[in-house]
């Protein structure tokens, strides 16, 4: 019996997925720390500003987001296949794609913020501008996120996502505290996604042994590169747009007190997806891993379907059961 428990915590899709849920709870955890003393340092209408904001940073994060499966499934090509070379391609030329992505659509938001601050009711110019800056580090840090989820260094991982939370909450605290309101806690989020990229790049750029990448062909690269994120970007799309445009909406239809209850509402609601996540996050890239070694897949898929339908089942009942305590556990002031 224990050499079987063995057996199964030992699967790289269970223990993996513990290794990221532990990580990801403990971020989740400072973000809803953050959140909670936002929503008491805040007055109700900028706490509606800064969650709709941040609902928009989720929207727009499926740019993001779909760099890092896309670099985690090169990156686990290539660790399966134990090139180096190509590894250190992927940084390089990755770089050179995302940096030119993320200047051209933070000038095209820039231009749009216009109408974007006429829709969200938000007058406030400096917000949308260091919104747009975090989204531009955001799509910057999907490099190494992505590199070192394809070579499946979870630890690792958990412990640069943990940086940002922390960050946010001693920078925006400390900028709301000192008077800035919304726009501090908008300034903090910045810094620490900033600080966030600069320390996973330097390891990942560092731990990579400095071959020639440059011989590796540009054009095909980036070709393989475009038909493979197009896909990623559709996918993402879809399940953002579904998961964030409620709170845009309500912030725009429904007057300022009432976005903010909705926005708080609506946090609790997505906790089931996000206790949920590290499967997935593990699942793509063991499944391009195996893909690469030409091992077999449907043992994994079945087992990670099972897991997801399992958690979310469970959650879904608490949440039914006791609507009060959950309550109470997300926002205990109210």
């Amino acid at each position: 019996m224990k050499e079987k428990a063995k057996k199964i915590l030992s699967n790289p899709l269970i223990s993996g997925s513990v290794i990221v849920f532990a990580g990801t709870f403990v971020a989740n955890f400072l973000s809803y720390l953050f959140n909670l003393f936002m929503g008491r340092f805040l007055s109700v209408s900028d706490y509606g500003i800064l969650v709709t904001l941040t609902s928009v940073l989720a929207l727009l994060g499926i740019f993001p987001n779909s760099f890092t499966s896309v670099f985690a499934k090169f990156s686990a090509k290539y660790f399966a296949k134990e090139d180096e070379k190509s590894s250190m391609a992927l940084i390089i030329h990755g770089l050179k794609i995302i940096f030119i992505f993320s200047l051209g659509f933070f000038i095209l938001l820039m231009i749009l913020s216009v109408f974007l601050s006429s829709f969200l009711k938000i007058e406030d110019m400096r917000l949308f501008l260091f919104l747009f800056l975090t989204l531009s580090v955001f799509i910057l840090y999907s490099l190494p996120a992505g590199v070192l989820q394809g070579r499946m260094r979870f630890y690792l991982l958990s412990f640069f996502n943990t940086i940002s939370p922390i960050l946010r909450i001693i920078l925006g605290i400390g900028f709301v505290l000192l008077g800035f309101k919304v726009f501090g806690a908008v300034i903090g989020t910045f810094l620490a996604f900033l600080i966030q990229f600069i320390i996973g790049f330097a390891y990942i750029f560092r731990g990579f042994k400095r071959v020639d990448a440059q011989k590796i062909n540009d054009k095909i690269f980036v070709k393989e590169f475009k038909d493979y994120s197009s896909k990623f970007l559709l996918a993402s799309a879809g399940i953002t747009i579904l998961s964030n445009t409620d709170v845009i909406l309500v912030r725009h239809f429904f007057d300022q007190v009432t976005s903010g209850h909705y926005a708080a509402l609506s946090l609790m609601g997505k906790s089931i997806f996000y206790l949920t996540s590290p499967i997935y996050f593990v699942f793509f890239p063991l499944i391009a891993y195996k893909k690469e070694k030409n091992e077999k897949l449907t043992n994994t898929l079945l087992l990670a379907a099972g897991l997801i339908t399992i958690v979310s089942v469970c959650l879904s009942f608490v949440y039914f059961l006791f609507p009060n305590i959950i309550l109470k556990v997300f926002f205990p002031a109210n």
